[in-house]
């Protein structure tokens, strides 16, 4: 044995000083930028840091030492299948086990009495985001990492003889441990978290028992609120969308200065209970308002505006009970009048199950507009279904077809990237034009009464159709929470209260955000409400406030919360935004919209869509090809889905106040720029602000070449055109400053300044672009004072420190799901 020992140990010590040499240099050729300085501490640093945060990597580990334990033993056919596990467990983790620690109270809510349609379909927008995504960086340092652990493992066992005895027990019984905790740690607290919230409902059933407050009402003005489902302004014509998804109130705003549109309104969770149990009722306590809606004291509008002898009435179209319907068991179980389209009890979220009318069927026999000319000092709120996937479902057959042609002439690629959802994208769109006819009829029936009625028109959330999340609060993105809002007052209550229907008009051309928190204070307004004492309660919608927090959500790493303002969150919350909301904070924390946030890479449909929502920029790769078509790619990270830069422009072209960046890949001959500058002369979008053309590293080489086509740019309105700063010697100009060198000391901050330079003597550029990461060069060349700046790679920490006035345009980091 000691023979053995000593044969077998300066064996092992090699391999392990090869593996440790091996994975220093792959490490550092893996997590480096080409060419950058990286000393050993920093990098074993942000190693460590990544396997802290990505655990799960311990079940490979575990698969790995068995995989080797059974190719040991000559048992190939196992070897290969439990290595096989290993490799996807972490391909998959991401879009699958991964997103348990997303998973909160609310989505667990979820669960309870489900409806089985809403289950299937909720699982269909979980299987169309299933990606396996595993990048080389973090392949092979786990598999050097797994590799390395089993040598420990051996080694050991050399060193110490009992081990090596029973090496074969000791290398399965190592692995089941590793394997185990894997599990543990992805799966156990999303159980814990479920078991502890088992009484959800007692518990918010008697945060809604409070003393309900003196009010009164001075008003005769009646109120219809109708509320949409799962409707985002992502997919409404009304709002922008480049498919005409609402012909009938995109055309009424048109004619009718009555119908007052809200633009930044958000609704305040991606589920409909949770939303509408704080959209309709008050909080006791502002400090409260950190705390999901579960843990916080209410009060709801019924019981208010029953103290002020307003009537009020609810028309649903959705159950009775079930936690999607806590809004008719909690806030209106003291209404004066409750009418359901389901007359069970006891169905839960089960409505699938009975025969449930079109929306506007319900709507129509239950109110009309003879009915409407009976009411005095009233609030009706109906209740809607349509919008709920399965979409077509929910809507009657007449409007099952497709809105237009529109996404069959392009590339499915092209119009969601990674992410197949084209069909649900179509069905959607339906839904959403038959809830503009719904609600169209509902406004008509208003618009008929003798009576003074505002009608309010919103949704309790939105979809997330083009990602395939639904409104899943745990893949949380942008347009779950974008809905419509708007009012509109008929011609008797125009003529009773001129002063508030002018109020809400100036406030409707505002666009300040708001949220559905804000909804009971303009429901009291508009009705004419006033509580004594006065409670404090948020400002009427549309009113410049500081919003807050939404989507707050008891998790297993704590309580999340996304955040709407430019102020960071209080202490006790975890800021869950995603990167599209915190593009449109940062574009509306810049007052007169300098410098534009720009949404980056938008070469898909969603993405330009989902960018012109949430910013007021959009940067765009582009290639002329051959014929001079202009592409909308980025070669050669994508490939070509043919989609051009003429079908962003017209899937925008809606957006009045965008800029576009447009990231020139081979803009480095006559040629290309003068297929550009031809289709730019013709096509730049009517209204837009400014296109900036980005010309590639090294074009100031051929800039004779290029003359003819910069003056004939130039020439054209609104377009910019600046120089690629290169990279890696902008950033490693600022990294020698950074490590105390002086400018002239550094051969790359020479090089930069000599390049930058001449770009400037050309007089073709007034603008450069450059990373971020290299801004503490490009400070240092003074002559490029006079010449506008444009950035990438910024982070929202970064913006606190940004000047304003220095930049034309900035593009954020971003993780959108419809990239490509």
């Amino acid at each position: 044995m000691k023979n053995s020992i000593k044969i077998k140990t300066p064996i092992l010590l090699i391999a392990i000083a090869i593996s440790a040499t091996a994975l220093t240099v792959v490490l550092a050729a893996f997590f480096t930028e080409p060419g950058l300085e990286i000393y050993l501490s920093s990098l074993i640093k942000e190693v460590v840091k990544h396997l802290l945060n990505n655990k799960f990597f311990l079940l490979y580990v575990g698969t790995v030492t068995l995989a080797i334990c059974y190719l040991r033993q000559r048992r190939l056919l196992a070897s290969t299948f439990i290595f096989f596990i290993g490799l996807l467990w972490l391909g998959y983790y991401k879009t699958t086990i991964g997103l348990i620690p997303f998973l909160g109270t609310d989505s667990f809510h979820e669960i309870e009495n489900f409806e089985i349609k809403e289950a299937i379909f909720w699982l269909q927008t979980f299987v169309a985001q299933i990606q396996f995504i595993l990048h080389p960086k973090a392949f092979v340092l786990y598999s050097l990492v797994a590799l390395g652990f089993y040598a420990a493992l051996y080694y050991a066992s050399l060193l110490y003889a009992p081990l090596l005895t029973r090496f074969h027990i000791l290398q399965p019984v190592v692995a089941s441990i590793f394997i185990a905790t894997s599990l543990l740690l992805s799966l156990g607290s999303g159980v814990k978290l479920f078991y502890e919230n088992s009484s959800y409902f007692e518990d918010l059933t008697e945060k809604f028992k409070n003393p309900i407050p003196s009010a009164k009402t001075s008003e005769k003005l009646n109120v219809l609120l109708y509320v949409g489902e799962s409707t985002s302004v992502m997919n409404m014509g009304l709002y922008g969308y480049n498919r005409n998804t609402t012909p009938l109130l995109s055309k009424l705003e048109q004619v009718d200065e009555a119908l007052l549109k809200f633009k930044n309104v958000f609704s305040t969770h991606t589920h409909t209970s949770p939303s509408l149990l704080e959209a309709l009722s008050i909080g006791l306590n502002r400090d409260e308002d950190s705390l999901p809606i579960n843990d916080r004291r209410r009060i709801s509008i019924i019981d208010i505006l029953n103290n002020a002898g307003v009537n009020n009435e609810l028309y649903s179209n959705q159950g009775q009970t079930g936690s999607n319907n806590f809004t008719s068991s909690i806030l209106f179980k003291n209404a004066a009048k409750r009418v359901f389209s389901s007359e069970s009890k006891f169905s839960g979220n089960a409505v699938y199950a009975y025969n449930k009318p079109w929306d506007n069927d319900f709507f129509r026999a239950q109110l009309r507009t003879q009915d409407l000319d009976k009411k005095s000092s009233t609030l009706i709120v109906f209740h809607s279904y349509a919008g709920h996937g399965n979409y077509t479902e929910n809507i009657p057959l007449s409007f099952r077809g497709r809105v237009d042609d529109e996404y069959r002439k392009l590339n499915n690629r092209a119009i969601t990237g990674q992410v197949n959802s084209l069909r649900d994208i179509e069905g959607y769109d339906s839904a959403i034009k038959y809830i503009d006819f719904a609600v169209f009829s509902a406004i008509e029936t208003v618009k008929n009464s003798k009576q003074p009625w505002a009608f309010l028109y919103l949704s309790d959330h939105g979809d997330a159709v083009f990602p395939a999340r639904g409104h899943d609060s745990s893949r949380f993105i942008h347009e779950m929470v974008r809905v419509p809002f708007v009012i509109y007052f008929n011609t008797a209550a125009q003529a009773a209260y001129p002063d508030l229907f002018q109020k809400y008009s100036r406030l409707s051309a505002t666009e300040n955000t708001a949220t559905l928190a804000q909804l009971p204070s303009t429901l009291f307004d508009l009705l004419g409400v006033v509580i004594e004492p006065a409670l404090a309660t948020p400002d009427v919608i549309g009113t410049k406030t500081m919003p807050l927090p939404i989507v707050i959500r008891q998790t297993v790493d704590g309580i999340t919360a996304v955040n709407l303002s430019s102020q960071p969150l209080n202490n006790s919350l975890i800021d869950a935004s995603d990167s599209a909301t915190r593009h449109f904070v940062a574009a509306n924390s810049f007052l007169d919209a300098t410098p534009a946030v720009c949404y980056h890479r938008s070469n898909t449909i969603a993405k330009a869509l989902r960018g012109s929502l949430a910013t007021n920029c959009l940067e765009i790769d582009i290639v002329v090809d051959e014929n001079g078509t202009v592409l909308a790619y980025h070669p050669p990270a994508t490939n070509n889905t043919g989609l051009t830069l003429k079908d962003i422009f017209s899937a925008v072209e809606s957006n009045q106040r965008l800029a576009f960046w447009l990231d020139g890949k081979n803009l480095n001959s006559d040629k290309t720029c003068d297929a550009l500058q031809a289709f730019l002369a013709d096509e730049i979008p009517l209204g837009s602000i400014d296109v900036l053309v980005e010309f590639p590293t090294g074009t100031h080489k051929v800039a004779n070449e290029l003359t003819n086509c910069f003056n004939d740019l130039i020439k054209i309105d609104k377009v910019i055109i600046s120089y690629y700063v290169p990279t890696g010697m902008a950033i490693a100009c600022s990294k020698h400053l950074s490590s105390g060198k002086a400018f002239e000391e550094s051969a790359t901050c020479n090089s930069l300044q000599t390049e930058l330079s001449t770009v400037k003597e050309t007089g073709f550029f007034t603008d450069i672009s450059f990373d971020f990461a290299g801004v503490r060069a490009i400070e240092q060349l003074e002559f490029l004072s006079s010449m506008s700046w444009n950035t990438w790679h910024v982070s929202a920490e970064d913006l606190v420190g940004i000047s304003p006035a220095r930049f034309r345009m900035i593009i954020m980091k971003n993780e959108d799901p419809n990239n490509i």
